[in-house]
């Protein structure tokens, strides 16, 4: 499944991809920073098997109209950016920020 959110100007903004467990599997967001520059960041998602979502990974970076000839058009990252935890009743309690390293708790 394919769901596309787009701006005031009918441009798209962000694709989200789903599993037919109904899993954010891919986001992919949309910049434009001009009228002919524009560039997308994919994100892609881990689950573990209680179909929770364990990790958030920066997947790709993709310029496919660069000005500048010298950036990579595409460039695969695939660098974890989030991990959660989750307790035995299948609450969140832990998100961890890899960039930043900060650790964010949820109480229930």
């Amino acid at each position: 499944q394919l769901i596309i959110t787009r701006d005031s100007e009918n441009q798209i903004k962000c694709k989200y991809k789903y599993d037919n467990k109904d899993r954010l599997i891919s986001k992919t967001r949309f910049y434009l920073t001009n009228k002919e520059f524009r560039y997308e960041v994919v994100y892609t998602f881990e689950y573990n098997n209680q179909n929770q979502k364990i990790s958030k990974i920066y997947y790709e970076i993709n310029r496919p109209n660069s000005i500048f000839k010298f950036f990579n058009k595409s460039k695969k990252i695939n660098e974890k950016i989030r991990s959660y935890e989750y307790n035995e009743k299948g609450q969140k309690i832990q998100k961890y920020n890899h960039k930043t390293n900060k650790k964010y708790f949820y109480k229930y």
